[in-house]
């Protein structure tokens, strides 16, 4: 406990485990948990473990709870002895410095980079800076398939185009675009908590007036001629849902697939290769792969 009789701000659940089980665990803190959560990757650790994610909680009896739940599910779904769990809290001393630790700024090719917004950037006009705060659990810019989608819009995306985000969590790759030149982008997710998030990123970027958002799934696109597709999903999804996107996106150019493990990459590789998809370019980091597809010339 802290000494000198300092106000405890968060109480945190510490999960230290190895990078590839991610597919597994984000899932589980998103949707299950509802977690506010910050993952440090790679950590050095004497027992072989290479990620930590660290859960914020407000009370002592909500970290009790949520350690109870994060043990069963470890039990359930990981490996005997391919992790470990700590408690641990923050004051309020330390709280402001908390979150900061594990959010830098991330540059992104030539013309763009993602900054929390304590962060002072001075680029003089030569990148886009895309401002992005930690807090719900959705994209910052630092996971690799975030990062894998950011790389083929700041490669891509030029004046005018008109995007698609579909899925677009925290909305950063909606704003990316916009800040490199897109001019007509919308953005969907099927968890109204998302929108919210993004509406309020908009914000902080000056740009709330210059996105549309959809609370839905396919069927709540709007219609336009898009240039560039943005999908990270997951594999499962991408194969539920890619016959119903493409339909819908038929003047698509460019069609960014991301949120594809190495474990689950060669199932979206048949799929593909049964509907003569071809991957145009590949980006890589961490196992995990973002797909660009070329299509329509």
């Amino acid at each position: 406990m802290p000494q000198n009789k300092e106000k405890i701000s968060h109480y945190l659940v510490k999960l230290y485990t190895h990078h590839k089980y991610d597919e597994t665990i984000t899932p589980f803190l998103d949707e299950d948990l509802a977690a506010s959560y910050a993952s440090q990757f790679p950590i050095e650790s004497s027992e072989g473990f290479d990620i930590c994610y660290e859960l914020y909680r407000e009370s002592e009896a909500d970290q009790l709870s949520t350690n109870k739940s994060v043990k069963k599910f470890c039990l359930d779904q990981l490996e005997r002895e391919s992790y470990r769990i700590e408690l641990d809290y923050v004051v309020d001393s330390d709280w402001q410095n908390e979150w900061k630790k594990f959010f830098k700024p991330i540059s992104i090719g030539k013309r763009l980079i993602i900054a929390p917004s304590w962060e002072e950037t001075d680029y003089k006009g030569s990148r886009a800076i895309v401002r992005l705060d930690p807090g719900m659990a959705f994209g910052t810019g630092s996971h690799g398939t975030t990062k894998g989608c950011m790389h083929f819009i700041e490669k891509y995306i030029r004046p005018d185009m008109k995007v698609l985000d579909f899925g677009t969590g925290s909305g950063v790759l909606a704003i990316a675009a916009l800040k490199l030149g897109a001019t007509d982008i919308h953005a969907v997710d099927n968890d109204p908590l998302a929108i919210e998030v993004s509406i309020v990123n908009c914000e902080m970027n000056d740009c709330e007036n210059q996105i549309s958002f959809e609370t839905g799934s396919v069927e709540s696109i709007p219609d336009s001629d898009y240039n560039f597709v943005l999908a990270n999903l997951t594999v499962a999804i991408h194969i539920q849902l890619l016959d119903d996107l493409l339909l819908k996106c038929k003047k698509a150019s460019h069609i960014v697939l991301s949120g594809i493990s190495d474990f689950s990459r060669p199932e979206l590789d048949i799929f593909l290769k049964e509907r003569k998809l071809n991957v145009s370019e590949i980006y890589e980091e961490n196992d995990w792969f973002t797909y660009l597809l070329k299509i329509n010339g």
